[in-house]
C-alpha cells in the first residue's frame, strides 16, 4: 500500500467537507422550495397542466373541460328540482352518479401529474444516487487511512506532516537540493495521491452542479 502522509489527509477531508457543504445547501434549498408548494387542488392542476408535455397538455384540458361539464349538469339539477320538473330523490341520485365520474376524473388528473412528477426528478435521483457512491468511496478512503496510520510509528506521522513546509522553505530560500531515492519516490506517490483528490472532488462537484442544473429548469 502506498504511504499516505498528514498532508494528503489534510486534502482528502477539505475535499470532503467542500462537497458535503455544497450538497447540503443544494439539499435545504431544494426542501425549502417543496415546503413552500403547499397548493390547493385547483392550482396543482394548473401547474401540471403548464409543465406536462404538449401531447399531455390537450388531455388535461379534456379532463378539465368534462369536469366544467360535470358540475354545470349539477347547477342546473338543482335549479330543476327548484323547479319542480324533477324530485329531490332524482336529482340526488343524478347529483351522486355525475360526483361519481367527476371523482374518477379527479383522479385522472391526479395520475396524470403524479407520472410527469416521477419524469421530471428520475434525472435528479439518479444523480443523487451517483453522488452517493462517490460519497461512500471517499468513506472508504478516509477508512482505509485511518486503518494505515494506526499502523504507523508516531514518529513517521509527524514527520510526514512536517514535509510540505520543508519543501516550501527550501523554495523560498532557493537552494538545491538533491533528494534520495526514497524522497524523491514520496514525492511522486504525494502528487499522485493528489491527483486522485482532486479527481474526486471534481466529479462530486460536477454531480451536484447537474442536481443544481435540473432544480433551476424545473
Amino acid at each position: 500500500m502506498a504511504s499516505i502522509n498528514g498532508y494528503e489527509i489534510v486534502l482528502l477531508v477539505t475535499s470532503i467537507a467542500t462537497a458535503l457543504t455544497i450538497y447540503l445547501t443544494t439539499r435545504k434549498r431544494r426542501i425549502e422550495k417543496k415546503s413552500e408548494k403547499v397548493l390547493d387542488t385547483e392550482t396543482i392542476e394548473r401547474e401540471a397542466l403548464s409543465l406536462l408535455p404538449v401531447k399531455n397538455e390537450k388531455n388535461i384540458k379534456i379532463l378539465n373541460l368534462e369536469k366544467e361539464i360535470q358540475n354545470f349538469v349539477e347547477t342546473r339539477l338543482l335549479e330543476a328540482e327548484t323547479k319542480g320538473k324533477i324530485s329531490h330523490v332524482d336529482r340526488m341520485r343524478l347529483v351522486k352518479k355525475y360526483n361519481l365520474e367527476i371523482q374518477h376524473l379527479d383522479q385522472k388528473v391526479s395520475n396524470r401529474a403524479i407520472i410527469f412528477q416521477k419524469q421530471e426528478y428520475e434525472p435528479t435521483q439518479e444523480l443523487e444516487n451517483i453522488f452517493q457512491k462517490k460519497f461512500n468511496e471517499i468513506n472508504d478512503t478516509v477508512n482505509n487511512i485511518k486503518n494505515h496510520l494506526e499502523n504507523l510509528p508516531k514518529e513517521e506521522i509527524k514527520e510526514s506532516v512536517k514535509l510540505p513546509m520543508d519543501v516550501l522553505h527550501v523554495q523560498q530560500k532557493g537552494q538545491t537540493i538533491k533528494k534520495k531515492a526514497t524522497d524523491k519516490k514520496k514525492k511522486r506517490q504525494k502528487s499522485k495521491s493528489e491527483k486522485r483528490i482532486e479527481n474526486i472532488q471534481d466529479e462530486v462537484l460536477k454531480i451536484i452542479a447537474q442536481i443544481e442544473q435540473i432544480e433551476m429548469e424545473g
